[in-house]
């Protein structure tokens, strides 16, 4: 900005205007428009330091761009003191509540960007989390005596359940590298372990889905069941419709083998076996796997018929005799089913083996010896 002395030589030694001395020879400051024109450039470069476009109507543009430029320029209020942080009638300068939220955290957004460090305190602090106002379900100890932290854990009346210590080396509480993989796989890793879903697919290949193989000296399948309630293996279909069932289809403790697709059904129970409810023979009747073998040539005479009273099949073995001119016949139900005839010049013996079918007839003559398989 010029002074008036920068434009004329007719300004005092200071540059400044002086009113002269007519009578000592001294001449007033002349004023020239070079110096109005500097000052008004001044005057006009404010304005448009502010933004303020000039106006030939108002009056207070320069008022109006200072005020305009000390408001955006964030002065300090009178009377502000630099070294108080915090004051009831004072304002924080831009700076210090910057850095001073920096230090808080949003308590209905919780978060962290890069690394936070906790200071060791001078007494034992705790971060307290959850809670109604009434209490807090967890409590970090950060301990001042100990470089290590510590969990507890809170029921909903604020009474301390657990306490759960933080180890430097594996003990106590895992540490990160202490926990296992988890894989989807199988393998003999001692480390790793198998997550739920490699666990239900291995398990899904087993005897109940694709025939696995059970290997075992004694009981290999124990089906638990209560008494009064059935329990039995099931063969389905695709469409898991089931096809056939084996095992205590009932209440009582009846065997079934049940062919659910045709209706058929046999049963075995104390006294015998039945098919569809009918009885194919009672226990009394099925021959014991140790048969009954009897000689019963002295019982028996030639040409009577016998019958057999069984439920079930016998068997008689005849042997002829070896005497010349003998005939042996034996017959079923009045049906030959085996003869012989010895010549007059030497004798010959023959023996047979004949089924009697149940409630049948049966004959013999000519024969030796007779014995029964019942």
């Amino acid at each position: 900005m010029k002074k008036i002395g920068d434009i004329t030589n007719t300004a005092d030694k200071n540059g400044e205007f002086t009113d002269g001395n007519v009578a000592a020879g001294t001449p007033p400051t002349q004023l020239m428009g070079a110096w109005f024109n500097s000052v008004q450039r001044e005057i006009l470069n404010v304005l448009a330091k502010a933004g303020i476009p000039q106006s030939a109507t108002k009056e207070d543009q320069l008022a109006e761009a200072i005020t305009k430029l000390v408001a955006g320029a964030g002065y300090l209020p009178t009377g502000y003191s630099y070294s108080k942080s915090e004051s009831d009638d004072k304002y924080a300068t831009n700076e210090k509540l910057t850095n001073e939220l920096k230090k808080k955290r949003d308590v209905n957004d919780l978060s962290f960007k890069g690394t936070v460090n906790l200071l060791n305190p001078s007494k034992d602090d705790f971060l307290n989390f959850g809670g109604d106002g009434t209490g807090y379900a967890l409590q970090v100890a950060i301990v001042n005596n100990n470089t290590n932290g510590r969990f507890y854990f809170h029921d909903r009346a604020g009474k301390k359940t657990i306490y759960l210590p933080i180890h430097e080396k594996s003990g106590t509480i895992a540490l990160t590298t202490d926990i296992p993989n988890v894989v989807n796989a199988t393998g003999s890793s001692a480390t790793d372990i198998m997550s739920q879903n490699s666990v239900t697919n291995e398990l899904n290949k087993k005897f109940d889905k694709t025939g696995g193989v059970i290997s075992a000296t004694s009981k290999a399948i124990d089906i638990a069941t209560r008494a009064s309630s059935s329990g039995y293996i099931q063969i389905s279909d695709e469409n898991a419709k089931a096809i056939h069932h084996i095992g205590k289809l009932s209440a009582d403790s009846t065997l079934s083998i049940r062919n659910v697709s045709e209706n058929g059904s046999v049963t075995i129970k104390g006294d015998g076996v039945r098919f569809n409810g009918s009885q194919l023979a009672l226990k009394s009747e099925i021959p014991s796997f140790v048969t009954k073998f009897q000689d019963v040539t002295t019982s028996r005479s030639n040409n009577v018929n016998y019958v057999n009273t069984n439920s079930h099949p016998i068997f008689i073995v005849l042997q002829s005799k070896a005497s010349t001119n003998q005939n042996a016949a034996y017959t079923v139900n009045g049906v030959v089913v085996r003869w012989a005839v010895a010549g007059s010049a030497e004798g010959f013996l023959t023996s047979a083996t004949i089924p009697v079918p149940p409630g049948a007839t049966y004959s013999a003559n000519g024969f030796e010896k007779w014995f029964e398989v019942s």
